[in-house]
């Protein structure tokens, strides 16, 4: 997933993830991620104080197993505590990517410490994650069963499928892009 076209860790990140989710399949969850992550990435840029939490510091425990373009960029980030657990952030948190560019699509950055897991939910826009980093299960698509999921995974939810993520011994870091 890394890339070194520019030196701004934030845009080689959106870049890396852009060309992920292109490469994965030809489907149109993927195409519309693809191209509004694009549309993201050529969005002016807004500063934003950057946030760190637990669950995210917690990630140098597994350095060689997240992604260096996303470690690279970690920091730059304002993440926040998931409103669907009251951890606090301590192992799930999320970032709102698009909250750093001038933009009215919704992208962000979630991440499921190892042995944690993102609740059920279910909500109204579309949606598709790109698995950056880790292994777990992941239950999309309102399927009730969980499939396995790697680095370079897609998964799509329609409007109101239910959804949720378990890591297994490593964290998962997956960029989601909603759209209506």
């Amino acid at each position: 997933m890394a890339t070194g076209k520019t030196v701004d860790p934030v845009a080689n990140l959106l870049a890396a993830c852009v060309t992920g989710y292109s490469a994965v399949s030809a489907s149109t969850a993927s195409t519309k991620a693809a191209e509004t992550l694009q549309a993201v990435l050529n969005s002016s840029r807004v500063d934003v104080e950057p946030q760190m939490l637990p669950a995210v510091q917690r990630l140098e425990e597994h350095r060689g197993l997240v992604d260096p373009a996303f470690s690279a960029a970690r920091h730059l980030f304002r993440w926040n505590p998931t409103p669907r657990s009251d951890d606090g952030g301590k192992l799930l948190a999320l970032a709102a990517v698009s909250e750093m560019f001038d933009t009215s699509h919704t992208v962000g950055l979630m991440v499921v410490s190892a042995d944690a897991e993102y609740p059920l939910h279910q909500h109204q826009p579309h949606e598709c994650y790109l698995v950056i980093s880790g292994v777990g299960r992941w239950r999309f698509g309102d399927n009730p069963r969980h499939c396995r999921i790697r680095p370079g995974s897609t998964l799509y939810n329609r409007p109101y499928d239910c959804h949720g993520v378990i890591a297994d011994s490593q964290p998962i870091v997956a960029m989601y892009v909603l759209w209506d």
